[in-house]
């Protein structure tokens, strides 16, 4: 497993157990197991593996739905891609709407993702 999703699945791990504001880089490292120079190797700080966690879920929403599109021809939707799709957005949940609330002076998730 690439190690920047190692970190940002360790990271959604611990935001379904935690607040935004307990979980500190170094619960991520631990529950990645990885050093922190290493994450620091990877992202630039807490708020950037937030964004990148965010890109991460919502970049595989839109590639099953887009897949959804893709297979379809004029009068049907490819029903597998669209309920995977529908079942991704319900394991993320939780994430999700804990993500797009993260509102800090250097990040707003909500405004950057409606860019």
């Amino acid at each position: 497993m690439e190690a920047s999703i190692k970190v940002i699945a360790a990271f959604l791990k611990l935001l379904k157990e935690r607040s935004y504001q307990q979980i500190s880089i170094n619960l991520v490292t631990q529950e990645a197991g990885i050093t922190r120079t290493y994450f620091c190797q990877l992202f630039d700080n807490k708020q950037d593996l937030a964004e990148e966690a965010l890109f991460t879920i919502v970049q595989r929403l839109l590639a099953a739905f887009a897949n959804s599109f893709r297979q379809a021809d004029s009068t049907h939707l490819d029903w597998t891609s669209t309920v995977q799709g529908i079942t991704l957005i319900r394991q993320h949940q939780a994430e999700l709407a804990a993500l797009l609330n993260v509102n800090y002076s250097m990040i707003n998730l909500n405004a950057r993702f409606q860019k």
